[in-house]
């Protein structure tokens, strides 16, 4: 038996996920990959969602194909092919368990990268995933060059879905 796989989607590899893209077929491979747990976080869920009604409004997707991918989305949540990782319920409470002193520091020491890139080291980096990165590694799936750059600088271990 393999060892298991564990990887971080990005938004850019969320978003192959569901539209026929270059790198699509590297993202599907993952997730049909039976070693394989894939995670990411809520905050590139909801970016994710503004890419596809982006696309919807500028007109790229008819209504139907928008609906249906948003629907896609959803059920690849829904059957835990991707988890998202960030958000706890604590006495009723959404939490988001990423901490903001963390996506701070990040964002100083990359200007050039938004708060929804930093807060993915964040939490690849002082979630329950560090440990996945000690002991077998979790890969962070992307095809942002500059995103994949600032990765390696922080010594996480990239999958590039664009080459």
């Amino acid at each position: 038996m393999s060892q298991l796989k564990f990887y971080f989607f990005d938004t850019s590899a969320i978003i192959k996920m569901v539209l026929d893209e270059p790198g699509s077929e590297k993202v599907n491979n993952i997730l049909s990959s039976m070693d394989s747990q894939v995670f990411t976080s809520w905050i590139l869920l909801s970016e994710a969602l503004g890419v596809l009604k982006r696309k919807f409004l500028d007109k790229e997707l008819c209504v139907h194909d928008y609906q249906n991918l948003v629907k896609k989305l959803f059920r690849f949540i829904e059957d835990r092919s991707l988890r998202p990782v960030d958000i706890v319920v604590e006495n009723e409470e959404a939490i988001l368990q990423t901490n903001t002193f963390d996506i701070v520091q990040l964002s100083k020491k990359y200007p050039h990268l938004d708060a929804a890139d930093v807060a993915q080291f964040a939490a690849i980096q002082n979630s329950f995933l560090k440990w996945f990165k000690v002991k077998n590694g979790i890969k962070l799936v992307t095809a942002d060059k500059k995103l994949a750059q600032a990765a390696k600088s922080e010594k996480i271990d990239v999958y590039k879905v664009n080459s």
